[in-house]
């Protein structure tokens, strides 16, 4: 290998300190965010909700006999809801036009470059919500932002990618930083081990590289040994330098105005013309990002990014620092002592049950001699009786006690609470409860409300209920079919019947048509009588007669042809008809 460079060595120095810096301040966070996270995923086999110390005493560790520690894990259904409510809502980022010559068009088009992002990263479903689930769980989780050659494609391109952080506490930041967000954070890395046939195969030519780098091996009891396994600790570290400049106010030589002008952008003229001008200026700096791949003693690969900030934003929980410690944390931490409480509650109320078995009996030994068989097996079997010894075998004349039955210990209150809170564990173990108990009908009561899976003629219920449903739904069906067809009868009827009403207005419209018709075509002397007889008619069946004091029935005109009215059109004209009707009846 090369000689170390001595920029190489300062950056590993400046590494060194400020891991260690963000080691000490973020101690507290460290331990009790592991602990939180174990607490979240307790289960009946690591037993991680309860006390250590508590758990070895209740489990006899210690001698004595064990007692229940149930774990029943109520604090992650609080999680998932939170969770689950986070990624029902679609997170993205919003650009908005401010000024220095930026519009709305221009913004809607970042923000579509922001929305591909995040798709081709699926940022959705993998970074921001394993950020959030660091955020709700451990008090802070992160999002990496990192830039990569397009997939899929021969070129040299590169585009924006966003990561998500398995694990929240391999970030370490800076711990300077006095912004909620951490926008003004100066350096940060992200620690991550990976076994040693990886690192080689994403890093080659580095196989003389140790375990451990920096010597930071210390940091707990399970890393103490890191080097002398087969593991590789790699650091991903970014920091934020700022070149210095000035910013003149240069006139233009078009127009005369005022514009601004870097420094490092200027001919060494121009800066002597402004300076001489006495020219306004202030100093200015230009942020950017170093990024540096650290293995081992060595850095491995460095170079400066397109970015200027940190490209690591925290999902922070609820974050102090009293005292000069930093502590988060989310939601797990406000449910630890309910949760202990509730575990207490429900083991409390187990082992009275457990422990509130049929009553001992109080019996002198001398009243059950030879009936020691059925009095042991008393609490555990219904018989229907028991015998004792009335008199003492060897004195007949002392009379022996009968033995009497002690009262139950009173049980806790806590599977009270346990009940009240859950009341859905009694059909869970209700059978359990009173079969322990004893009081009159006790095991009948806890036959009754045995599981019915324990049942064998479930099944048989089941699928009688089966058969049922499947029968109903088939009855239903030809129920419908048949409502359906005495529908379309109903229907056909209902058009049989308009088609004939159709049918008879159509012939007594037709039989009135050919009636005026040969009307039409009557010779006029004929059609005078016609309607002279028309009218007769009307008037005989439809007009009340004279006695009544109606209108009386009109006269027969004079025989022959009426008297024609008055006309410049002479007969024949344009106007009359072909057939026209000679006279008229005077109005």
């Amino acid at each position: 290998m090369s000689a170390r460079l001595p920029e190489t060595n300062d950056v590993l120095r400046e590494v060194q300190e400020r891991f260690e810096a963000a080691r000490d301040f973020e101690a507290q966070w460290r331990k009790h965010a592991l602990e939180d996270l174990r607490f979240f995923h307790a289960d009946a086999y690591n037993h991680a909700q309860w006390d250590s110390a508590v758990y070895q005493a209740r489990s006899g560790t210690f001698g004595g006999s064990p007692r229940p520690c149930l774990t029943i894990n109520k604090t992650q259904q609080h999680v998932f809801q939170i969770e689950n409510d986070a990624r029902q809502s679609q997170m993205g980022m919003k650009v908005n036009a401010t000024g220095f010559g930026s519009n709305e068009k221009a913004a809607d088009v970042i923000e579509g470059i922001i929305r591909h992002i995040e798709y081709q990263s699926n940022a959705q479903q993998n970074a921001y919500n394993c950020a959030i689930q660091g955020q709700v769980r451990q008090g802070m989780g992160w999002v990496h932002v990192v830039t990569d050659y397009v997939r899929g494609q021969d070129s040299f391109d590169q585009d924006f990618f966003i990561k998500s952080v398995p694990d929240p506490r391999s970030v370490y930041s800076d711990p300077n930083t006095q912004e909620p967000d951490h926008s003004d954070m100066q350096w940060a890395m992200i620690v991550e081990e990976m076994p040693r046939a990886e690192f080689e195969r994403l890093y080659p030519g580095h196989e003389d590289i140790k375990g451990a780098p920096l010597s930071i091996a210390a940091e707990g009891n399970e890393r103490a040994d890191i080097s002398e396994r087969d593991t590789v600790r790699v650091f991903r570290y970014y920091r934020r330098n700022e070149d210095k400049d000035t910013l003149w106010a240069v006139p233009n030589a078009q127009t005369g105005a005022m514009q601004a002008m870097r420094q490092s952008e200027m001919p060494d003229e121009m800066v002597a013309m402004c300076r001489e001008m006495q020219l306004q200026s202030r100093p200015i700096t230009r942020p950017h990002v170093e990024f540096f791949l650290i293995a081992g003693n060595d850095v491995i690969s460095s170079g400066l990014t397109v970015f200027r900030h940190i490209p690591l934003v925290p999902f922070v929980g609820v974050e102090s620092v009293i005292d000069g410690r930093l502590d988060r944390c989310g939601l797990v931490r406000s449910l630890i002592d309910p949760q202990r409480m509730f575990n207490y509650s429900a083991s409390a109320f187990v082992e009275s049950i457990a422990t509130q078995t049929k009553s001992p009996w109080l019996v002198d030994e001398r009243s059950i001699e030879g009936y020691e068989n059925q009095w042991a097996n008393a609490n555990t079997s219904n018989q229907a009786w028991l015998p004792y010894r009335s008199i003492d075998p060897d004195d007949p004349t002392m009379p022996l006690a009968p033995p009497q039955r002690l009262d139950p210990p009173t049980g806790s209150t806590g599977h009270m609470q346990v009940l009240q809170a859950n009341p859905a564990i009694m059909g869970q173990i209700g059978d359990l409860f009173f079969k322990a108990a004893d009081f009159p009908l006790a095991d009948e009561i806890a036959d009754r409300l045995k599981p019915a899976s324990d049942d064998p003629r479930l099944g048989q219920a089941q699928q009688t209920i089966q058969q049922l449903q499947a029968q109903l739904q088939q009855v239903t069906q030809q129920l419908k079919d048949k409502q359906a067809d005495l529908s379309l009868k109903a229907q056909g009827q209902q058009h049989d019947a308009a088609a004939d009403l159709l049918k008879e207005e159509t012939d007594r419209y037709k039989a009135e048509t050919d009636r005026m018709a040969a009307i039409g075509s009557t010779d006029p002397e004929a059609l005078r009588v016609l309607v002279h007889q028309l009218v007769q008619d009307a008037l005989s069946n439809g007009t009340p007669s004279p006695s009544d004091g109606a209108m009386p029935a009109m006269q027969d005109g004079p025989p022959g042809s009426l008297p024609r009215l008055p006309s410049s059109n002479p007969p024949g004209g344009e106007i009359h008809a072909p057939n026209p009707v000679t006279g008229a009846v005077d109005a």
